[in-house]
């Protein structure tokens, strides 16, 4: 008489482990693919805060330019310039005396000769005012564009021109902008 296992026993296979293999393949696929997403998010974390180190960098810069046009707007009499310096940070320097070439970087430089405005940001923002040797008189009954808008009197219509130099670094102190403009007040 024939048992119950008899019956219920499966039978004998040769079995070649062809479904590991394939399981062990689609893994490795999975975790490649999983990995360089990883990258990829660490790759634009790093670029989302070098732009806002960038953009941090050029918001300070702006404040301290617009802070030094703020400054010889605010000036009743023309600024003295100096060429040369006995306490820095002098407030005006006459044109030429600084060299600009490869200090634009230099940290030490701007610490010796600008003057530093205070920021939230990590690295202090400096500007340079340089008196330009270029002035323009209105001599026309009309005026001109240099002599509207608040700062000139109808005895003196000499305008005096600034060229400002505004250093900003970001928080982390590698991103680094310069800007300048050129600035005309008549006193």
């Amino acid at each position: 008489m024939a048992t119950f296992s008899q019956f219920f026993t499966p039978p004998v296979r040769q079995e070649k482990g062809s479904i590991l293999l394939i399981v062990l393949v689609l893994m490795l696929v999975l975790a490649t693919i999983g990995l360089q997403s990883m990258s990829s998010t660490s790759l634009q974390e790093r670029m989302t805060a070098n732009t806002l180190d960038k953009d941090i960098s050029f918001q300070s810069a702006e404040t301290a330019l617009r802070t030094a046009e703020e400054w010889i707007e605010s000036q009743a009499g023309r600024p003295t310039a100096v060429s040369t310096c006995s306490s820095n940070p002098c407030n005006v320097w006459t044109q030429g005396t600084i060299s600009y070439s490869s200090n634009y970087v230099n940290s030490t430089f701007w610490s010796t000769y600008a003057r530093p405005y205070n920021s939230a940001s990590a690295t202090t923002p400096y500007y340079i005012i340089e008196q330009l040797t270029d002035t323009y008189t209105d001599t026309s009954s009309t005026g001109d564009s240099v002599k509207t808008g608040t700062g000139g009197s109808s005895s003196d219509s000499t305008a005096y021109f600034y060229r400002i130099t505004a250093r900003g670094g970001g928080n982390s102190g590698t991103s680094i902008i310069v800007l300048q403009s050129v600035y005309a007040k008549t006193f």
